[in-house]
């Protein structure tokens, strides 16, 4: 229901979206996720748990195809921390984690931290 709703608020079709049995006649083991939807799904976690305004990079690899139908998590890590004259900044590892164990989309994060200081 979700897919489709994206589909339709972005006013793309594609059965591959939505039908399993057409799905497999593209050799996909069932309807997929748009890719849109996983990137905003990273987005989400980052903005979720950070002020909106601090996530300054976010870019994502699709490694496979996230489908329909399992229960998969966003996760975070940070993996770095640093600052310069523009400020302190944390970059993180973000990927979504199918039910099995794997990764189908990996990203990199950078986020500005909000100063300490009382300016």
């Amino acid at each position: 229901d979700d897919v489709r709703a994206y589909l339709e608020t972005v006013g793309l079709f594609h059965k591959r979206f939505v039908d399993d049995d057409y799905a497999r006649t593209e050799g996909l083991e069932r309807a997929i996720i748009p890719g849109n939807i996983s990137f905003g799904l990273l987005s989400q976690l980052l903005t979720s748990y950070f002020p909106p305004d601090s996530l300054v990079k976010l870019s994502v690899n699709f490694r496979s195809f996230v489908r329909t139908g399992i229960d998969f998590i966003c996760c975070g890590v940070v993996t770095e921390k640093h600052s310069s004259p523009d400020g302190d900044f944390i970059e993180c590892e973000v990927y979504l984690q199918d039910e099995d164990g794997q990764r189908p989309v990996k990203g990199r994060a950078t986020l500005r931290l909000r100063s300490r200081r009382n300016d």
